[in-house]
């Protein structure tokens, strides 16, 4: 977008950027241009194949939308626009967005069902609406640069443009490497891109002086009343079962990934059962998973139970090191932005799995453990809030009886304490908590750079502030802001690969339904954590996925991998002219001492992150390639 015409040029523009996001739509490009303004569009197409080509243009010409994500109520927003008079000429969930965008303008937000990025042109008011769906599972970037406004589902694209700079951003490099977050502002890692926030949209016109506006938010206080909890574990249930349900709807076949845990497992689950009730037959679903050999994280006999149960067409892959290492740098180059953990490669292999199958769409459990509390750190929110309700009994029943772990139980006693005591205590037991876990861990504040630290002084990142409960308020936190780094890596990983996965546990209906009616007690009670689920999936899923106590999440041998990078490449690259040096990230006699002594504290955690930067640094700010295979 432009105030000044020159068709060419922004044609031009538009083509670079579209054709750098290829891998999100293989089946079909397509060009928009008109007076101020080029939209460009790569197709992935899922529903209506035929006719459901984009960029869209309204029957009378005045609005143009381009649009990645899909509304899985389209069929009955058509059947309520056809009602009010309008007409349709594709069975698209396209057309339908861009008829409800005529219908009620901006407001239509609030009747959609979905994942969204999408824009919508008005030539006649000359405006540009963007919007991003509730918990931003679509992605939306831009950048305004001299006289342009630029805009696309990655950040690669805007870099293509050859308007924006690739200046790295200081303020998120100091955050990644002080508190180990990405994603938790609208700002990226680069200087001169941003991204819209989750439930937000945005209005600009040729002036580029952009309106934001929210128009959703998880709900801050729960309006709970005394309902029987049976009848709750019912509603959630119901809710969930519908959420499934319209993630089905698809003009290609539709698979889903599969772990050992209870949230894949409980969607394959109800889709089998829920076709075999429809059709009286179960028709065989792709489901997808990576398998590890190492014995604290083999799921393969709770991935093979559920197979059985299900009669699911299985696709597994055992990866081996080698060919994780030589994806690494498209691993990372993929993601745009630095990741803060390797698990996000095991994702990639299975996104990989699905496209060598040519299944184009799956389901995934993401969300699940940040709206019903399944993370280890949520146990401890909960004991809090009975220990200081005066429940000592149960929150010491919840701090023993959830977890099997050992490990897990120390973990999620330590922040108990720290929760139930002043502040001085406290912090000792933090910083004894700290010191047992991992006491050869390196301090990132003597690992920067002297300027870094300086530059990041001032900056924060607040655990939540409580607001009904300690456990309401951090699952709260959880989903609207820790999700965001999650969902940005599914969405890279999923994409790289031409795949749309489509998330269940985050339809709005339900998180609304968990956020404002579900009590504590039906999260996480004495003896169980995502207990509302647990109960809902009763002859559903087997009991034994059901009954579980440790919690993996989508575990890797994330230690064995990075000791393996860093003896076969990753030594001799933090060695060689380091970037991370010569950017003034880190302190280039820190990371001599580090190299000298990582065979002995194998701190693999920030070894990791150093790795990281610098393969980013690289591959992606200076757009090197092959920097590993050197």
């Amino acid at each position: 977008m432009s105030p000044k015409i020159d068709d060419g040029h922004l044609i031009h523009i538009t083509k670079l950027m579209s054709d750098s996001l290829i891998h999100r739509g293989p089946d079909g490009a397509g060009n928009y241009t008109c007076s101020h303004i080029s939209l460009g569009h790569r197709r992935l197409a899922i529903i209506d194949l035929v006719t459901g080509n984009q960029p869209m243009i309204s029957s009378d010409k005045r609005f143009a939308i381009t649009f990645n994500g899909e509304v899985y109520n389209y069929i009955e927003l058509r059947e309520e626009l056809k009602a009010l008079g309008r007409r349709f000429r594709t069975t698209s969930d396209t057309e339908v967005l861009l008829q409800a965008f005529e219908q009620w303008g901006p407001s239509c937000t609030a009747r959609l069902n979905g994942m969204w990025a999408f824009a919508i042109w008005d030539d006649k008011e000359k405006k540009l609406f963007l919007s991003r769906d509730r918990f931003g599972i679509k992605p939306l970037y831009y950048a305004m640069k001299d006289d342009k406004f630029l805009f696309a589902s990655e950040p690669k694209a805007l870099l293509a443009s050859g308007a924006i700079s690739r200046k790295v951003n200081r303020r998120m490099i100091y955050d990644y490497l002080a508190f180990t977050v990405t994603d938790h502002t609208a700002e990226t890692f680069f200087e001169e891109i941003v991204q819209l926030l989750p439930g937000h949209s945005m209005t600009i016109d040729c002036s580029f002086k952009p309106k934001i506006d929210r128009f959703w938010e998880i709900p801050k206080t729960p309006r709970l009343n005394k309902e029987d909890d049976n009848l709750l574990i019912t509603k959630f249930k119901d809710l969930f079962t519908d959420a499934v349900r319209i993630r089905l709807r698809s003009d290609v076949p539709v698979g889903s990934c599969l772990s050992g845990g209870i949230d894949s497992t409980s969607i394959v689950c109800t889709v089998q059962d829920m076709l075999k009730r429809e059709n009286g037959k179960i028709k065989k679903m792709d489901t997808f998973s990576v398998i590890f050999k190492e014995a604290s994280i083999d799921e393969s006999l709770f991935i093979k139970e559920t197979e059985s149960k299900t009669e699911t067409c299985s696709h597994y892959l055992i990866p081996n090191k080698e060919d994780i290492l030589s994806d690494l740098e498209n691993v990372i180059r993929s993601q745009d932005e630095p990741v803060a953990g390797p698990s996000v490669i095991g994702q990639s292999i299975v996104m990989s799995l699905s496209h060598e199958n040519n299944v184009k769409v799956l389901l995934d459990g993401q969300g699940a453990d940040e709206t019903l509390g399944g993370y280890t750190r949520f146990i401890s929110s909960r004991a809090a809030d009975l220990f200081m309700d005066g429940e000592i009994q149960k929150a010491f029943q919840t701090l023993v009886n959830t977890r099997s772990n050992r490990m897990e139980r120390l973990w999620v006693a330590s922040l108990f304490l720290s929760m139930v005591t002043n502040d001085r205590v406290a912090k000792i037991i933090n910083r004894m908590f700290t010191f047992i876990m991992n006491f050869k861990k390196m301090d990132s504040m003597d690992a920067m750079h002297e300027d870094l630290r300086s530059e990041g002084a001032s900056r924060t990142f607040d655990r939540f502030q409580r607001e009904s409960s300690n456990l309401f308020s951090s699952l709260r936190f959880a989903t609207d802001q820790r999700l965001q780094e999650l969902l940005r890596y599914e969405d890279r990983n999923s994409m790289r690969y031409s795949i749309e996965t489509r998330l269940p546990f985050l339809d709005y209906r339900l998180v609304s339904f968990e956020f404002t009616s579900l009590p504590d007690s039906l999260k996480i009670n004495e003896q169980w954590t995502k207990r509302v689920l647990r109960e809902a999936m009763i002859g559903i899923i087997p009991d034994t996925i059901r009954n579980k106590k440790d919690k993996l999440g989508f575990a890797v041998p994330e230690r064995d991998w990075v000791e393996f990078f860093f003896k076969n490449g990753g030594l001799r690259l933090l060695s060689d002219k380091p970037r991370i040096v010569s950017f003034r990230i880190i302190d280039e006699a820190f990371l001599k001492r580090f190299i000298d002594n990582f065979q002995k504290c194998r701190d693999w955690r920030f070894a990791w992150l150093l790795l990281n930067l610098e393969i980013w640094l690289r591959t992606v700010i200076e757009n090197q390639r092959d920097v590993l295979s050197k």
